[in-house]
C-alpha cells in the first residue's frame, strides 16, 4: 500500500491495528496516533460480505474509491453553501444500515452517523453554556468541534485527501456547482497548512454563508476554549468516545 500511495506523491508509513485496537488507542492516548493509515484486513470485509453485512459490500468499495467516500463524509456540510435545508442533508435516513449503496453514500452516512454522536457526547461530557437556548447550544458545540479540528490536523495528514475533494454528487437535487464550491472552499482553506488559526476559521465560516457577526461569535468561543487547557484535553478525550459509540453502531 505504501508503494501505492507514493506513485501518487503521497510518502507514508502504513501501520495496520484490529479495528478494536485502533479505537482503544484513540479512547485513551489519542496523541499517539499521529499521521499514520490504518489497513482494513480484506480478508475480513470479504467475511463480512459472506455474513450478509449490509455495508460490508459498500465499505469494500469505499477502500478501493476514496475520493468518493471521502467527499461523500463531507456533502451534508455543503448546505451551508446550496442553501438545502438541514433536515435534508442530515435527513434521518441517512443514519440507517441500509441507507448507503455506494462509497459517496456510505461517506454521507459516516458523517450524519458521527455527527449525531459527537453531539451527543459534548453535551454529555463538556460543561455547557450558561445561556441554555438553541442557538448558544450550537455555537458552543461547533467551537468544540473546531478545537477538535486543530487537533485532528496535528495527527492527520489533511494534504494527502484534499485531491479527493475534487469530486462531488448532489443526492438532493441541488446545484452540483454549489457542491463543488463548497469542496474548492474547504480545499482551500486547508491547502498548505498544518493547523487552521482563527483568522481562518473565522474566513472559512464567512465564505461558506455564515453572516460575519455569527462567525465572530463562534470564534470568540473557541478562543475561550482555546484558553483553557483542561477543557482542551476534555474535549479529545470526548472525542475518543465518539469513536467508540459511533464503532458500535457501525458494527451493528
Amino acid at each position: 500500500m505504501a508503494a501505492d500511495l507514493a506513485k501518487v506523491g503521497i510518502n507514508a508509513r502504513v501501520v495496520s491495528y484490529e479495528w478494536g485496537t485502533y479505537l482503544k488507542l484513540q479512547r485513551e492516548q489519542p496523541d499517539v496516533i499521529e499521521a499514520r493509515l490504518v489497513s482494513v484486513r480484506r480478508s475480513r470485509i470479504e467475511t463480512l460480505i459472506e455474513e450478509g453485512r449490509a455495508n460490508a459490500r459498500v465499505v469494500q468499495g469505499a477502500l478501493h474509491d476514496l475520493d468518493r467516500y471521502i467527499a461523500g463524509t463531507l456533502y451534508p456540510d455543503s448546505r451551508w453553501l446550496t442553501g438545502v435545508d438541514r433536515l435534508k442533508s442530515h435527513d434521518q435516513k441517512y443514519l440507517t444500515t441500509d441507507f448507503p449503496d455506494s462509497e459517496y453514500t456510505y461517506g454521507i452516512h459516516i458523517h450524519c452517523v458521527c455527527d449525531k454522536i459527537q453531539s451527543r457526547v459534548c453535551e454529555e461530557w463538556l460543561p455547557g453554556p450558561a445561556d441554555v437556548n438553541d442557538q448558544a447550544r450550537w455555537v458552543y458545540l461547533s467551537a468544540a468541534k473546531m478545537i477538535q479540528d486543530r487537533v485532528d490536523m496535528q495527527a492527520f495528514d489533511m494534504q494527502a485527501c484534499l485531491p479527493f475533494l475534487s469530486y462531488a454528487e448532489n443526492p438532493n437535487q441541488e446545484d452540483i456547482h454549489g457542491v463543488m464550491m463548497f469542496n474548492r472552499i474547504i480545499q482551500n482553506a486547508y491547502r498548505y497548512k498544518q493547523q487552521l488559526d482563527f483568522q481562518d476559521y473565522f474566513d472559512l465560516w464567512v465564505h461558506v454563508g455564515l453572516s460575519p457577526g455569527k462567525a465572530a461569535e463562534m470564534i470568540s468561543e473557541m478562543q475561550r476554549m482555546a484558553g483553557d487547557e483542561d477543557l482542551v484535553q476534555l474535549i479529545k478525550k470526548s472525542y475518543g468516545e465518539t469513536l467508540g459509540r459511533a464503532e458500535s453502531i457501525l458494527n451493528q
